[in-house]
């Protein structure tokens, strides 16, 4: 019997770069480099915090930097065995689409490297207790991502440490509204069975154009091979790359997902933009 195998919960996308991240079918949208544009409207939240703020962005960024700060002050011991003279913080907070803070995809990472295991966990006590009570120029149901920066320069003073705050010139001005591309058939879906349905037709789709290379079969070769191609802004499928263990299995991967359909494209604030997208396929005798 002959078997083909599509790895469901491995669908990958990551916009705007080369690298793929394995999202387990949450479909996000890598949008770091989608700070360095400017689209309208961003998302922004109010944090209940900054109720009362005349900027909202820039409150939501005194709040963050001052929650770091007193983390900081508060792990100078463990920081001063790791011996750096600078730290710098990423925040990525993920909004769902009930505009709740997701606790799940939502982290802060620290570099450099060498800094306790411990302590980048501790970090993300940042948002414990974290209330959003309004989200402005949202397109329901939506899911976006908030990116903040912080850099410290660290100096040891009578064995003490000081940190102060490098300024950013890349300034916080909401978050990235984010919609994944729409497979022909999908249109009309919120959000959450906008990604069920991609799924289901890529896997469709494969299936349904599947059959197993002649020669292969004489050579009895199997294996997994992965396809990496890019989605574009207009919706259509270019640059289709593959690993697999036998060229016979790559270039049969190839022939299928060049018969993919065009498709509505992905975007971030209304804005098409294109992406890579991945899906390893595993052929079985």
């Amino acid at each position: 019997m002959i078997h083909i195998r599509i790895l469901k919960g491995l669908l990958r996308f990551n916009a705007l770069t080369n690298t793929f991240i394995t999202l387990s079918l949450l479909f996000c949208l890598n949008t770091t480099k989608a700070q360095d544009d400017t689209y309208f409207p961003q998302e922004q939240i109010v944090l209940e915090q900054c109720s009362n703020a005349s900027n909202f962005p820039d409150c939501t960024y005194t709040f963050f930097e001052s929650k770091i700060s007193t983390f900081l002050r508060q792990n100078k011991k463990v920081l001063r065995k790791s011996e750096n003279d600078s730290i710098r913080f990423r925040v990525t907070m993920v909004v769902n689409s009930k505009g709740k803070i997701d606790n799940n995809m939502s982290r802060v990472t620290i570099s450099p490297r060498n800094i306790d295991r411990k302590l980048k966990k501790k970090i993300n006590s940042v948002f414990k207790g974290l209330v959003i009570t309004k989200v402005m120029n949202s397109k329901q149901p939506s899911i976006s991502k908030h990116f903040l920066d912080f850099d410290y320069s660290i100096k040891m003073a009578k064995l003490d440490l000081t940190f102060n705050l490098i300024k950013n010139e890349d300034k916080y001005t909401g978050g990235v509204i984010e919609e994944i591309p729409i497979f022909p058939g999908c249109e009309g879906l919120d959000d959450e069975n906008s990604r069920i349905c991609f799924q289901q037709k890529i896997a469709a789709h494969i299936e349904s154009n599947f059959q197993y290379p002649k020669l292969a079969l004489e050579k009895k070769l199997e294996g997994r091979v992965s396809v990496i191609f890019v989605i574009t802004k207009e919706g259509e499928i270019t640059n289709i790359r593959t690993r697999g263990p036998h060229s016979i299995l790559e270039k049969d991967a190839i022939k299928i997902i060049k018969l993919l359909p065009r498709m509505t494209p992905a975007k971030q604030n209304g804005v098409p933009v294109k992406i890579p997208f991945a899906i390893p396929i595993t052929y079985k005798l």
